[in-house]
């Protein structure tokens, strides 16, 4: 089905590229199908082996933690939301990185073999992550960045809790006329 799903999006994107409209719709359509596909095998892996892997750009830019050979180790300093996300998810058992790129997540998957993963990212990096969690046969989820750019980015922090907290997609707010 993911093959499926990869070329129907490559279509669809030339199409939206060839209208010039945003092919922004078509990432967001792909992660959340992957994300449905995944979401059963992956709540059924036990909380202790799923691995959250958060990106450094959501650091605060006076971020005092340290690069280590598994990434940045948080200190939970209160300068950004990593900290409270980190807290979290140890709290329910999740493993839980900060990583400057995929090579740390693939020497991570590699040296740990997690059986889950949560992947925060902005939605180029969420797809190839989906696609490497899938050629490793480990079911993941992909939660999408609010705003990219490498530094300062942007993170709807609910979305992730939804995930960490096994909580059902949050309904879109619903405005009374």
């Amino acid at each position: 089905m993911l093959i499926g799903i990869s070329l129907l999006e490559s279509f669809v994107k030339a199409i939206f590229w060839l209208a010039r409209a945003d092919d922004k719709i078509v990432d967001d359509v792909g992660i959340s199908l992957m994300n449905y596909i995944n979401r059963g095998k992956f709540y059924a892996t036990p909380v202790g082996d799923r691995f959250v892997f958060m990106p450094q750009c959501l650091r605060s830019v006076e971020c005092p933690a340290k690069l280590t050979p598994e990434g940045i180790k948080c200190v939970g300093c209160g300068r950004c939301g990593i900290g409270e996300a980190k807290k979290i998810a140890e709290s329910r058992g999740y493993r839980f990185f900060v990583v400057p790129g995929s090579s740390f997540i693939k020497r991570i998957i590699q040296r740990y073999h997690p059986k889950g993963i949560v992947g925060v990212g902005c939605e180029m990096e969420i797809k190839e992550g989906l696609i490497l969690c899938h050629s490793h046969g480990i079911p993941a989820i992909g939660v999408p960045l609010s705003t990219a750019g490498c530094v300062s980015t942007t993170l709807e922090w609910e979305r992730l809790y939804d995930v960490l907290l096994q909580r059902s997609s949050r309904e879109p707010e619903r405005h009374q006329t």
